[in-house]
């Protein structure tokens, strides 16, 4: 049962860490993947670039 354990453990801080996001090139689809990405779980929109503006 030990390895079972363990197993569940690293399976829950893996579910559990950070995603930090940039988006480079934010384009036309840009605004929609920064949302999503911002609105996400366990995610953090660091940040997000065009040569648009």
């Amino acid at each position: 049962m030990v390895g079972v354990e363990r197993a569940s453990a690293a399976a829950v801080a893996a579910h559990t860490a950070e995603l930090r996001v940039a988006v480079v090139g934010a384009g036309y689809w840009g605004p929609n993947l920064v949302r999503n990405f911002f609105e996400a779980p366990g995610s953090i929109v660091v940040a997000a670039s065009d040569l648009r503006v």
